[in-house]
């Protein structure tokens, strides 16, 4: 056998070892327990983008929570409770609806994150959840609570221009409008929308939690266009709930099928 018969043979073999062993490769010493053995994010969630979508802080001392669709990230000034990050588990909604439950395991102990919805003066600007986050040692038998408030931001994938590319399954196109086809501004930060809905303008505010999005009727110009769809838009868009947006696209729905569809506009 040559040479150079016997070099490739042996970088080949190199090349099969190496993959082996990068695909057995074990958690590294940085993950924890939690995060490795709590697995009730689903798999889909687990392709998106990282969102976050809740924020909570302290009021009695400095601490911060954040609730993304894939992980819990707590962190504190306090020495004995300083951190921990685990994949996020289902929502336990309790009886009342206003309030939902998180908890799992976690090298700092069991933990139960309570999200609790208050009523305040200025729904938009103030943080409107009251929010715990407690921690129970089963060895020990101690436990742990920080206390503060808390409140839920929309995916920033969601702020931009939405041009309406269909109602339901079916195409729209300018003909079935005045002159143009509708548009929606999605305002992030405020939780504001604005825009052309086929023939008057409108506006108002969104209401959102976690993938939950609702848009609230506000203002509206009053002129008259027959033969528009300018009413079964609008119906469609107030009746949708939940929504599914990628670099391109922003797809509107509820429990009974597709309401609207947009294309994020250049």
């Amino acid at each position: 056998m040559n040479k150079s018969l016997v070099s490739v043979l042996t970088c080949t073999l190199f090349v099969v070892l190496f993959n082996c062993k990068s695909d057995t490769a074990a958690p590294s010493e940085n993950t924890t327990q939690s995060e490795v053995s709590n697995d009730k994010t689903s798999d889909s969630d687990l392709t998106k983008p990282i969102s976050t979508y809740f924020i909570g802080f302290g009021s009695d001392s400095i601490w911060t929570l954040d609730i993304s669709n894939q992980f819990i990230s707590f962190s504190s000034e306090d020495s004995t409770f300083e951190n921990f990050k685990i994949k996020t588990p289902g929502i336990i909604r309790a009886a009342d609806a206003n309030i939902k439950r998180y908890q799992g395991p976690t090298a700092l102990g069991d933990v139960v994150v309570t999200i609790a919805k208050q009523e305040t003066e200025d729904q938009q600007s103030k943080p409107n959840y009251k929010t715990t986050v407690e921690f129970t040692n089963k060895k020990d038998k101690t436990s742990k609570s920080f206390e503060g408030f808390g409140k839920y931001v929309m995916d920033y994938r969601l702020n931009a221009t939405w041009i309406l590319e269909s109602i339901g399954n079916v195409a729209v196109s300018v003909s079935d409008f005045n002159e143009k086809l509708p548009f929606l501004i999605i305002d992030t930060v405020n939780k504001t929308y604005s825009g052309f809905s086929g023939c008057n303008g409108l506006g108002g505010t969104i209401f959102s939690e976690n993938d939950l999005l609702r848009f609230k009727h506000g203002m509206s110009t009053l002129m008259a266009c027959p033969d528009n769809k300018e009413k079964l838009y609008r119906k469609k868009l107030q009746a949708s709930t939940q929504y599914k947006v990628t670099d391109s696209h922003l797809e509107l729905s509820n429990p009974e099928g597709a309401t609207v569809t947009f294309k994020k506009a250049e």
